[in-house]
């Protein structure tokens, strides 16, 4: 089967996904390890958080030092996916599902890989993580260039996101941009960078 020749990118977190995935596997995995007699890696997950929050740390270093501390055992993962299927975005994946026959569809997301997948199968650019590390962020226009390395000689037709990280992926869309419940921040920040964009609302008749 021939390649697509135009894409649909859609995000992760707060677009096809409704919350943050980083801080529900955590809870998950705080959970998970307050119920196993683990209390010193749930400690230290709260402690990076406490840190973060309190911006002493970087959030590459705290989504790093956090995974770490969290594992990826397989009753973690099974778990979280459990909880998470319910936070899909149900219009955005039938809208999806609808456009698949025109268009290849490609998740790119900063989330890490290993647990990403439990909620996407498809084709995904996402961050690496290897239990100890991550490689560079998927963000940003490390994102876009994942993006263009994955679909070839594809273009980028439409991208769904809800936040102005993903402003390099908007530029390349030669089709739409749609916005799932985007802050008044990223509105203007679409504005001031000429973007014109549809809402979630509008585009597919849901997804908040």
């Amino acid at each position: 089967m021939a390649a697509p020749e135009r894409y649909i990118v859609v995000d992760l977190d707060g677009t096809y996904y409704l919350g943050n995935t980083l801080h529900d596997y955590l809870r998950t995995a705080m959970r998970r390890h307050l119920a196993g007699g683990r209390f010193g890696r749930a400690l230290g997950i709260m402690s990076l958080g406490a840190l973060r929050a309190l911006r002493i740390i970087s959030h590459r270093r705290f989504k790093e030092s956090a995974l770490a501390a969290a594992g990826s055992d397989s009753a973690t993962l099974e778990l979280f996916a459990a909880e998470a299927v319910k936070r899909i975005n149900m219009p955005l994946q039938r809208w999806l599902t609808e456009q698949e026959s025109d268009c290849g569809v490609i998740m790119a997301t900063a989330a890490p890989r290993f647990y990403a997948r439990l909620l996407w199968p498809g084709a995904m650019v996402a961050t690496e993580f290897d239990g100890r590390a991550m490689e560079a962020e998927c963000r940003g226009e490390e994102k876009l260039a994942r993006v263009k390395a994955a679909i070839g000689s594809g273009c980028i037709h439409t991208t769904v996101t809800d936040h102005s990280d993903d402003l390099p992926l908007m530029r390349e869309s030669v089709g739409r941009v749609i916005l799932v419940a985007p802050s008044e921040t990223t509105k203007r920040v679409l504005k001031v960078n000429g973007i014109q964009y549809e809402e979630a609302l509008e585009a597919f008749g849901g997804a908040h």
